[in-house]
Parts: structure tokens; C-alpha cells; sequence
């Protein structure tokens, strides 16, 4: 059966005349009709937009998530099956069970990367993700359960301090609202899909008999019988919980038997809302729109008979153009009846309803403000308290609250960093059953609870891995750092085992400059391109809307950096865009010769980058040998799914990959001019992103909407490589080669990595480690000249302009420092930064040359941020000292995991440096002493050294004289830094 999923509720159009509008109301009879193809409601979508702007909160962004979503999902004829994916995988994983008992090179071993806390720094606070709906158990309020679009069922026992997912192993991966048995808890529905975004597809409603814990199928589910794609809401009789309803975008569906049989009791077409009456269960409510006999508006229905039957009611003072509505029902009113209503032309508010007779007539109380502000198709909500029908909280992208049954209404979440903050978007609303005076709030962010009715707010979002990642870039030297893209929440980045948010929006690829580990790259809606800026904050590069590129975009807009330069970057529109100054201009690479109307996948050969380019656009291939001069193409329509993503070998630019949004993958070993299937075994769901493994015998992890497979050229077919991973969509793949690492981003539940099949440690172009230093100088100085100079250039012993390569300068190993003319304009010495072993400080393994700069950071010796040391392992301890020539010494008083930021106070006034023993406490247990020229005869001396060997006497001290920091001061040391020495050894540091 063919079935679309439709973003059912998004009502786009922002008609401004009566013509329009009953073009809409065709288009929109479209989109709800089940048989209708995904491409008719594109094409209505794009016949709409045509010649508009952007606006925001007016529909644009969600019907561009669902698209993207949906158009690597659907068959060529534009349908998709709900089912596929839930028998597909059973079928499947049935199979794989009888080859796992046969033996397996399998060794895969998944753990959570994160977000598990929320992003905190940024310019607003992070969200970890999505929450759609909540529930309560009946007889312990510190039990709550959450749905998520992409992330599935979340259970807390302990008021949402901890959580823990009840879903991850069934290949559920949405869900839109969740019903408890409140006589027997144990008993438990959801109904699956994202009813809000169409992130996720239902594959019908479930049922647990033992709270949660396990999960099965009940009779509805999407086939001949029951021709539904999703379930928004259940409804369950409040005196016979066996008796259920539940609404779908083709009717309401009814049981008798918990869902063991269920019938077709409505068929006027799509219910958003539906409510048993709290006093008289005889009652029930729903609101939906009907798709034949009165246009696609929203209706407000009842039911008199327990569900049985629905006359819709089309008058009674709600009036026309409603959009999506919303039913509030309040306990101790037992006649009142309360809708929020959004406008079917631009989502804004349409009204708030009040009916005192059940429902079957409705006055307006209020049209103002805003409560929805435009996203009344994407997001809604309206909780009336139990205890005082007065109060009444309505939600859309903003909050508000109404003291007087809704005459009145004023916002009661404030912005960021504010005990009002709740993240915009507001899912669900709802009071705690024994507790009215506390409310919860399920947002684009995650979960909030607020115990005096709205004023402040908690995030109790911690713990809950629900993030929807689109794609993620990582660090090449191995200090395990992810930029990540994600749906709601930005691009947010894991430095330091710390997570903080950069921007708030949706962001896609990311890309961390390998050469400048501190240039970072994202993409955003609207095809946008932006990269970090010295303040750490980032501006846009390139965009389509902006800076005269009129060309058409995918949502997640494919873009890439040169292999081997990383100055140059590839941007891909309608055509490909390159940059060869990381960003500050560009050119068109492939003018118009390529015939596309939007590229969705960009690739060059590791092995010939600056030549050969392939890109894809639906089910046509691109190619270009001459470094984008001249492009030949070619039809993919043979495959039966369309291009997801493409690879490259990285020593053979002719041997290519493409997976498929049909679980496909094909191989070409001639540069895409013919095409084997490669697809073996592999389950017949979207395959979404491939990494080709460098230096291996063709190894490819290919990530799916269920997990992550693997397959080279040792073996006859894909292997599951996905132990301990959730059954989730994974979005992108990326391998960390310096840790033996596979990261996987997945749309819903966060970022995790296991270890890699097999291989050897790769860490190109980058150092295994490097840390980032700073000292605190103290003292007189100029701020508007160069700090410190008087006191760190003008003592008399080495200049800074002495030649660099010669004695009596210095060298360690083999590394000289370079010629003063390529330091930064900033710097005011040299100094060497020294790693000693964890288990013993006295041993030095491996010293670096580094330069100061005038504010105090410690750069590597061409100027970049950090010191690379070459020899050392990330994730390992170490001391870290740091020597001055002008002796001065530091040395760390606990070993050190690198790359931290490393702040030590390093300075002394120039009185202090001519020869005062003052001593320093640079940080806890940590000082440093000032021995130079303690006779003040402008020299530095054996008299000088006599003297202060003489005075010192300290066992547990690290002093700058003793230059090796051996805890002991002797001839040794005094020969590394008087002047009279004027021969250096390969190995020994002059200082």
C-alpha cells in the first residue's frame, strides 16, 4: 500500500486575497489526501513561495525539515510505506541472529558521547532536543514519561532528575502522545511518528503490559485496513481504560479491547486534538479538519455516544479560517469547554473559545496577543488547571498565562539566562496531578518545571539524549573535538569534555580547519556558510540570500575542505562555489554547466583533489576532471533509491560509492561511468551517509536509519556494526583517526562512537597533542606598546633580534626557532615548554620552542594557538613546565591532561628580576623564584650563582634557576644560562 507522510497540520499559505485563498484550501485538500504524492505537495509548496521571502515563524522552516526529511525516504513515485521500516528491520535483525550464531568479525561496541548536560555557553542557553508530549503515573508523580520526535520513549523515577530511554532497541523512533491504564499502570500506549514536524514516520500505536519496559504492536497499524500514515493523539475512557480513541490524519479509530480490534468510527479525514469529557466520559471532544464537504478547515467535533459517532460542528460562534485548535477541559467546570485556535492563513492566533454547554456553542473571549506568534501548524498547547478554571496556560512559540479564564493574557517565559527562560516552542503543557501549583513544559529544548505556576522555571532536561544531530565535524589531531549540527538547538561544541551552544538555529555540516583547529565552519537554514572569527563568535561566509548567489539550496547544503588545503572550501547550490581564502571571496567553480536544481552531495578525490569533483542532484551524477573547467553528467535513475551520500577512495579517484535512500549502495571503479550494486544484504531503509576508511583495504561504515553497518573488500557482505547503539537514524559518520574512533551523529539520540573495525593510527597534518598555554604577566608595562618590554627585552642578556640559528642562541633536537620576521607583530620572547612524565616530573619527554605573546598566550613557533608536541598521546597526563631566558620557571604542581587551558602567573617587576628572592605562589603548592643578577652589576655571575645557591634551602620547591628543575640548584644549571658560554651541543637548551 502506498501511504504519504505528511506534515499534515502545516498550514503555509499566506493568502492575501479571497482568490488565494481558495488556492490554498485546493493545495491543502492535496496535502491531507492520502494518495496524493509527495511531489504535488513540493510542487504546491514551491508554486506558493515563488517569488516570496523567507519569513520566519510563517511555516518555511518546518515544511523544509519535513521535505528534507521525506525526500530521501520516499519512493520514486513520491509514497512511503510506514511499515517498511518496522518489518524490514524485524525480517532483518531475524536474519543477522542466525549469521551472529555462525561467527562474526563484528567489533563494534558503542558508548554516548553526549549532550547528556545541556549546552550552556553560547549566546543563548542550549536545549538537548525535542520534547513532543508527557505523561504521569497514576500513582507516583515522580514517574514521568516523555515523547520525543526522533529520540523515542523517556522514563524518569525521580521527578526528572534522571532519565533513561524505554525505546532504543525497537525501531520506534517517535513519539506523538502516550496514555497510562490508571488502574493498571502497567498497561501503557504511544503513538509513534512525529505528529508535530513528520521527523519520524508512525509505524501505528504500541502497547506495553509492563510499564514500559517492553513493547508491541496492536492492530493499528498503517496497512490496507487501516489507511492512516499518523497518530496524534490517544483518548482513553477514564471509567474503562480498555475503551481507547485514537485520532489520525484519516479518522478516528475506536477499541473496545485495549486494542486488540480497532474500527474506523469517523472518517471526515485528519484529528489533531481529542479529549474525553472529565465529568460525563459519555462526551467526547476532537478537533480536526474534514477533506470533502466544507474545504480543509479546522472543525470543532463531539461526541455523545462514547466515540461512536462524530457530527461535526460548523458553526456555533467559532467561525471560519480556523487552523489547528486545541481543547482545554477543566475538572471543576463540568459544562465548560475551552478551544485555542491559530488562523488556517498564517498560523497566527486565532482566537481563545469558551463554551458553556458542551461544546455546542462557543464564544470568543479573546483574539489578542499573539499566543501562537505564527506557528500555530508546527506547535501548540493549552492546559487548564485542574483546580481553577481561571487560570489557563496557552503556548506556541512563546508562553502566556490568563488569570481570568482567558480574557486576558500576558508571556510568562522570559529570555535567555532569566529564572523565566523556557526554550521557545512549546509542545505540551501540563499540571502535576497532585500538585496543581507545578507545571512542566515539553519544548523545542527539552522539559522544564515550574513549581509557582510559570514564574520560574527549572531544566530537567539533563540526562535525556534526545539531540537531533544533522551532521558533525571533528578535530584531526586527536583532542576530541566535535562541532555538531542540530534541529532547534544550533551548532554546538564539545571541547574539553565540556558541551556549550554557538548559535541558536537550525545548523547542519560542520567542519573544523585542520591546519587552524580554532577555524570552525557551519551551516544553518537557508544555505548559509559561517566561520568562527578571532572573538570566537562566528559571521557568514557565503549564502544564497545574501551576497548575490540567487540559486536554489538544499536544506542541509553540502560543503567541503580541500584535503591537503585547508584554505580552500567547495559549496554546493545549484552550482559548486569555491574559496581558496577560507571564505573571503569566492567564485563559481561550475558556472552553468551543471543542469541541477539543487546539489545535494559534493565529493573530490583525497588522491587528486584539485581535478577531479563529483556531486549529485536526485538521480543525476556530475563529474569533472579539469578541477571544475568542464562537467559531464550522467542518469542514476537505474538506482532505485535516490543519492544520500558519495565516497571516494583515497588512493584511486575512479573507484567511487553512493548509498541510496533505498538501502542501496553501488560501487564504480571507472569514475561513475558504470555502476555495480554493492548493496548485498542490507536492509531495504534509507542508507543516509558513508566514511570511507583511508589506508584500509576499502572500509566503509555506512550509517542507516536503523544503526550503522560495515563492509571491505575481505568480506561478501555488509555486517551489522552496531552493538550497544540504539536503533536510531544516523545521520553522518565521521572517523577520528589519531584515537581509533568511529563517531556517529544521530537524529534524535545524540553523538556516540565506538571503536573502529580495524587499522592503523592516522593523525595527518596535525600534531597527536597540544596544549594551550597562557601566563599572567605582572608588573609595569605600556598596554598600548608591548607588554612587559622593558621587562623581559632590556636586560642585557639575549636579544630578540639575535639570529636564531646561531649560538649563542639555542636549539632543542634538531628544532631551531625561525627568523624573527615571521613572529606575530605581538610577540615578546621565546620561551620552551617542556611535557615530563606523569609518574616521574624529573623526566622530560619531550620539549617544545613556543613564543610569548604581549597579552600572555604561548604560541607554537609559526605563530598558531597551542604547542604541538609531536610525540605525545592525547587523554595522558603530564607536567608541563615553562622556562624564560631571563630565569624564569614554572612547572605545574599536578600532572596535567592536555589540552586544557593552562593559566600561570609568570612575572615579576624589573626590580624583583635584578636580583630580589622573593618567592611567588603561582598557583596552589606552585612557586616560582627570581634568580638573576643578584650583585645588580648588570652581569650575571659565578657571585651571583654563589649567592644563590646560599640562600636557597627549599626541599619541595620548583625554582626558575634551577634550570632543569631538579628540585636542586648546581654548577649544572648555572651553565645553562650565564652569558660566558658560547657553544651549544645538539641537546642542550641554552637558557
Amino acid at each position: 500500500m502506498r501511504l504519504l507522510l505528511c506534515l499534515l497540520s502545516i498550514s503555509l499559505l499566506l493568502l492575501t486575497n479571497a482568490a488565494q485563498k481558495v488556492n490554498a484550501q485546493e493545495w491543502l485538500e492535496k496535502v491531507y489526501h492520502p494518495n496524493t504524492s509527495f511531489y504535488e505537495v513540493q510542487d504546491g509548496f514551491y508554486e506558493y513561495w515563488e517569488g516570496r521571502n523567507y519569513e520566519k515563524s510563517k511555516g518555511w522552516k518546518q515544511f523544509k525539515r519535513w521535505e528534507y526529511f521525506m525526500e530521501g525516504r520516499v519512493d520514486k513515485n513520491g509514497y512511503l510505506d510506514p511499515a517498511k521500516q518496522w518489518n524490514t528491520y524485524h525480517k532483518y535483525m531475524g536474519q543477522q541472529s542466525n549469521n551472529k550464531a555462525q561467527g562474526s568479525s563484528n567489533t563494534s561496541d558503542w558508548s554516548f558521547i553526549g549532550p547528556a548536560s545541556i549546552p550552556q555557553s553560547g549566546p543563548k542557553p542550549g536545549g538537548m532536543g525535542r520534547v513532543n508530549c508527557m505523561a504521569f503515573h497514576p500513582n507516583d508523580t515522580s514517574i514521568i514519561f516523555l515523547g520525543t520526535p526522533a529520540g523515542g520513549l523517556w522514563k524518569s523515577e525521580d521527578g526528572g532528575t534522571n532519565w533513561t530511554g524505554s525505546t532504543d532497541f525497537l525501531p520506534v523512533l517517535g513519539v506523538s502522545d502516550i496514555q497510562i491504564n490508571p488502574l493498571n499502570p502497567n498497561i501503557m500506549y504511544i503513538a509513534t511518528g512525529d505528529a508535530n514536524a513528520g521527523n519520524t514516520y508512525s509505524i501505528g500505536l504500541l502497547k506495553s503490559t509492563d510499564g514500559g519496559n517492553n513493547w508491541f504492536l496492536t492492530d493499528l497499524i498503517p496497512s490496507n485496513s487501516y489507511d492512516f500514515s499518523l497518530i496524534y493523539k490517544i483518548a482513553m475512557h477514564p471509567e474503562d481504560p480498555a475503551t481507547l480513541l485514537v485520532a489520525t490524519n484519516m479518522g478516528l479509530f475506536k477499541s473496545v479491547n485495549g486494542g486488540n480490534n480497532w474500527e474506523l468510527v469517523s472518517e471526515h479525514g485528519l484529528f489533531r486534538d481529542l479529549k474525553f469529557d472529565t465529568n460525563n466520559p459519555a462526551l467526547v471532544y476532537a478537533t480536526g479538519y474534514e477533506y470533502s464537504g466544507g474545504g480543509t478547515f479546522s472543525k470543532f467535533y463531539k461526541s455523545t455516544d462514547e466515540g461512536q459517532s462524530w457530527p461535526s460542528l460548523t458553526e456555533g460562534g467559532i467561525g471560519g479560517f480556523i487552523g489547528r485548535m486545541q481543547i482545554g477541559l477543566s475538572p471543576v467546570v463540568p459544562n465548560e469547554v475551552y478551544l485555542l485556535s491559530s488562523n488556517y492563513i498564517d498560523g497566527t492566533f486565532k482566537g481563545f473559545y469558551k463554551s458553556i454547554d458542551n461544546g455546542d456553542n462557543f464564544i470568543q473571549i479573546a483574539n489578542s496577543p499573539d499566543i501562537i506568534i505564527g506557528q500555530g501548524s508546527y506547535n501548540m498547547a493549552l492546559a487548564v488547571s485542574p483546580i481553577d478554571n481561571n487560570k489557563i496556560f496557552a503556548a506556541g512559540v512563546s508562553m502566556f498565562r490568563s488569570d481570568n479564564e482567558g480574557s486576558n493574557w500576558e508571556e510568562t517565559i522570559d529570555g535567555p539566562n532569566t529564572p523565566g527562560y523556557v526554550h521557545v516552542d512549546v509542545h505540551d503543557i501540563a499540571f502535576m496531578p497532585d500538585n496543581p501549583s507545578t507545571l512542566f513544559v515539553g519544548c523545542d529544548g527539552g522539559f522544564y518545571k515550574s513549581e509557582d505556576e510559570g514564574t520560574t522555571w527549572n531544566d530537567l532536561s539533563n540526562g535525556l539524549q534526545i539531540t537531533q544531530f544533522y551532521k558533525i565535524g571533528l578535530s584531526s589531531d586527536g583532542q576530541n573535538v566535535i562541532l555538531g549540527g542540530t534541529q532547534d538547538n544550533g551548532a554546538i561544541l564539545y571541547k574539553n569534555g565540556n558541551w556549550g551552544n554557538l548559535v541558536a538555529a537550525d545548523a547542519m555540516d560542520c567542519i573544523i580547519d585542520f591546519e587552524e583547529p580554532d577555524t570552525m565552519y557551519y551551516s544553518t537554514q537557508g544555505g548559509a556558510v559561517w566561520k568562527s572569527k578571532s572573538d570566537g563568535t562566528f559571521s557568514s561566509i557565503i549564502s544564497p540570500n545574501n551576497v548575490g548567489i540567487w540559486e536554489n539550496h538544499s536544506w542541509v547544503v553540502p560543503y567541503l575542505m580541500h584535503p591537503n588545503d585547508p584554505k580552500t572550501l567547495l559549496v554546493g547550490y545549484q552550482s559548486i562555489w569555491k574559496t581558496t581564502d577560507r571564505g573571503q571571496t569566492w567564485t563559481n567553480l561550475s558556472g552553468g554547466l551543471l543542469s541541477s536544481d539543487k546539489l545535494n552531495n559534493i565529493a573530490v578525490a583525497p588522491s587528486n583533489p584539485d581535478q577531479i569533483i563529483y556531486a549529485t542532484d536526485f538521480d543525476l551524477f556530475f563529474k569533472s576532471t579539469d578541477g571544475g573547467i568542464s562537467w559531464s553528467d550522467k542518469s542514476l535513475s537505474f538506482m532505485t533509491g535516490y543519492p544520500k551520500d558519495v565516497v571516494v577512495h583515497d588512493t584511486d579517484p575512479d573507484n567511487i560509492w553512493i548509498c541510496t535512500s533505498e538501502g542501496e549502495v553501488y560501487n564504480s571503479t571507472d569514475g561513475g561511468e558504470n555502476w555495480e550494486n554493492y548493496s548485498g544484504s542490507l536492509p531495504k531503509i534509507s542508507a543516509n551517509t558513508m566514511a570511507f576508511q583511508k589506508e584500509s583495504d576499502s572500509a566503509i561504515y555506512l550509517g542507516m536509519d536503523i544503526g550503522v553497518f560495515y563492509r571491505d573488500n575481505n568480506m561478501d557482505d555488509w555486517e551489522p556494526f552496531m552493538d550497544n547503539l540504539p536503533n536510531v537514524i544516523v545521520n553522518e559518520i565521521e572517523i577520528d583517526y589519531c584515537n581509533a574512533k568511529i563517531v556517529a551523529a544521530t537524529f534524535g539520540r545524540g553523538l556516540w562512537q565506538s571503536n573502529w573495525h580495524d587499522g592503523n593510527l592516522i593523525c595527518a597534518n596535525t600534531p597527536t597533542l597540544k596544549a594551550n598555554l597562557q601566563v599572567l604577566l605582572e608588573g609595569p608595562f605600556d598596554p598600548t606598546t608591548s607588554l612587559m618590554t622593558t621587562h623581559l627585552l632590556n636586560l642585557s642578556l639575549l636579544p630578540l633580534n639575535q639570529p636564531y640559528n646561531t649560538a649563542p642562541w639555542f636549539h632543542a633536537g634538531s628544532e631551531y626557532l625561525p627568523n624573527q620576521n615571521a613572529f606575530p607583530s605581538n610577540t615578546v620572547d621565546w620561551v620552551l615548554v617542556e611535557a615530563r612524565e606523569e609518574n616521574d616530573s624529573f623526566n622530560v619527554l619531550e620539549t617544545k620552542a613556543a613564543l610569548l605573546l604581549s597579552d600572555g598566550t604561548i604560541v607554537d613557533t609559526d605563530g598558531t594557538a597551542g604547542v604541538n608536541f609531536s610525540s605525545l598521546s592525547a587523554g595522558t597526563p603530564y607536567f608541563i613546565s615553562v622556562k624564560h631566558r631571563n630565569h624564569l620557571a614554572v612547572i605545574s604542581s599536578v600532572a596535567i591532561e592536555l589540552p586544557n587551558n593552562i593559566i600561570y602567573d609568570f612575572s615579576k617587576s624589573p626590580a624583583e628580576v635584578q636580583g630580589s628572592d622573593q618567592l611567588k605562589e603561582v598557583a596552589p603548592n606552585l612557586f616560582g623564584l627570581h634568580a638573576g643578577d643578584f650583585t645588580s652589576n648588570g652581569v650575571v655571575t659565578v657571585d651571583d650563582f654563589n649567592i644563590y645557591a646560599q640562600e636557597i634551602s627549599f626541599i619541595n620547591l620548583y625554582v626558575d634557576s634551577d634550570c632543569n628543575l631538579d628540585r636542586t640548584v648546581s654548577t649544572t644549571d648555572f651553565n645553562f644560562y650565564t652569558p660566558s658560554i658560547s657553544l651549544i651541543g645538539a641537546q642542550q637548551i641554552r637558557y
